[in-house]
């Protein structure tokens, strides 16, 4: 005998797909978290999961930035950015989405955040000590 909360979860939420679940390579002030989120995962759940996981307050301003498919940083300010990234992210076949997480937000449109730096976005790049 199953109770519905037993099968559906926390008392009538349903459980998740542990199978289709997406997977988050999140990056901020030098700490890379992996998470795993729901395929259909919508902007302001992005931004609560980060939220959440960083332990900001509810009024914390960051930002956001995924690397499309021409090397370029790109900053997710709402669904529509999202919504390219994870078509990109499935077509793709990316094992990860990749996002960066930026204290505060940039000074004027076009120019970096805080401790951003360019060579931050290079893949595969090779790293001599």
């Amino acid at each position: 005998n199953y109770s519905p909360c037993s099968v559906r979860g926390v008392c009538g939420q349903k459980m998740p797909d542990l199978g289709n679940l997406m997977k988050l390579k999140l990056i901020y002030d030098g700490t890379v978290t992996i998470t795993e989120v729901e395929p259909e995962i919508d902007y302001q759940q992005l931004q609560d999961t980060i939220l959440a996981l960083y332990h900001f307050n509810a009024d914390t301003q960051f930002t956001m930035k995924w690397v499309d498919d021409e090397s370029d940083p790109c900053m997710l300010t709402g669904d529509l950015e999202l919504t390219e990234a994870l078509r990109l992210y499935r077509i793709n076949k990316e094992p990860f989405l990749v996002i960066h997480v930026f204290s505060g937000v940039p000074p004027e449109p076009g120019m970096p955040c805080p401790g951003e730096d360019c060579k931050m976005y290079r893949r595969g790049a090779k790293r001599w000590n």
